[in-house]
């Protein structure tokens, strides 16, 4: 008797495992942000305040050529991070910075890694912090805290992706390109 009772407890807990294993995939399948999938051709010409992407970082944080490109910084931070990479921070207005992270002690090259910026032209739509978005024309995440973003990725990439923030009126409240590692 002692053996059948431990046996239905044994299945039980395994049951029970299942159920659990089931529920938190389901949850975890619906907490994945959906993206709105940019070609190569798309990607390239992505404008940050009217500036090529790619023109910011074929600069690799050279603070002459971005000079350049975008004009004096109001304002310049840098540091080392917890695994000795250096980053520079280059912030041009309020609403408007650019981060790099260097790949080199020399500060030869540099990639970035954010972007923060008052607007975004993808595919020929420029999109404006303040303004309205229209909500029907791309894949819309609904976010923990109750707004909602767009997130743009080149083709099936998730590591590089550009989220438009939009609070629950429809009016755009932030522009980001980040690098999700």
């Amino acid at each position: 008797m002692k053996i059948v009772i431990n046996n239905k407890i044994k299945t039980m807990k395994k049951i029970i495992l299942l159920v659990v294993v089931i529920i938190s995939t389901i949850f975890h399948a619906n907490a994945q942000m959906s993206t709105n999938q940019l070609s190569n051709e798309q990607y390239a010409q992505i404008k940050f305040n009217n500036v090529f992407k790619s023109s910011i970082e074929n600069t690799e944080g050279n603070s002459v050529q971005l000079q350049t490109l975008l004009g004096a910084p109001l304002q310049v931070s840098e540091g080392t991070d917890g695994y000795g990479e250096i980053w520079k921070e280059y912030k041009y207005t309020s609403n408007f910075e650019v981060h790099f992270a260097y790949t080199d002690s020399n500060e030869s090259s540099a990639e970035v890694y954010y972007i923060k910026s008052d607007s975004v032209q993808i595919n020929g739509t420029t999109m404006n912090v303040g303004t309205m978005i229209n909500l029907s024309n791309f894949i819309i995440n609904q976010n923990t805290d109750g707004t909602q973003s767009v997130i743009f990725s080149r083709m099936t990439e998730d590591c590089c992706v550009i989220v438009i923030g939009i609070n629950s009126n429809g009016i755009i409240t932030s522009i980001e390109y980040l690098v999700w590692t």
